[in-house]
């Protein structure tokens, strides 16, 4: 029969499952399977308690070896999995590449005007002498601040309207 005192002792594999269940439950918040790992090793020091050793250091060591072992073989595998190599851009940075719409005339590198990105304006510069009319699609060169320079451009990552 289960002992609540028994999930107070860090001696008993009741304890180290109880840790590894909450962990387990915990991951669904995080979400970066680093909790889960954790739960994991957790769970795998339960059944060194539950096979008889009964010394704190002994389960503590055991715990230690499982976590580095479950990290060393969970976080290869997700990074595969999850592409997690990949850099993800974010905020002005993600604008960078994207078409865009005119929509006041930008006349020449000094003459600024608004292309629209994504249903926003911004205030843009064209990079290249030359006027571009309104209307005419553009990519995203760089952004300085709140103003974005642009090309005209037919090919970008992703329509910008």
């Amino acid at each position: 029969m289960l002992e609540w005192a028994n999930l107070l002792s860090p001696v008993q594999g009741e304890f180290w499952l109880a840790i590894g269940i909450m962990l387990a439950i915990l991951e669904v918040i995080d979400g970066n399977f680093v909790l889960f790992s954790l739960g994991l090793g957790a769970a795998l020091t339960s059944l060194v308690a539950f096979a008889g050793v009964d010394s704190l250091p002994a389960l503590l060591g055991s715990c230690i070896v499982f976590e580095i072992a479950v990290v060393m073989l969970v976080r290869p595998v997700m990074l595969r999995v999850g592409g997690g190599d990949e850099e993800v851009l974010t905020n002005v940075d993600a604008l960078i590449g994207k078409t865009a719409v005119v929509e006041t005339e930008i006349g020449g590198a000094d003459q600024s005007g608004y292309v629209k990105i994504q249903g926003e304006s911004w205030r843009a510069l064209h990079g290249d002498k030359g006027a571009l009319a309104v209307g005419t699609k553009v990519r995203i060169d760089s952004m300085a601040g709140n103003t974005v320079t642009v090309s005209a451009h037919t090919e970008a990552v992703e329509e910008g309207n």
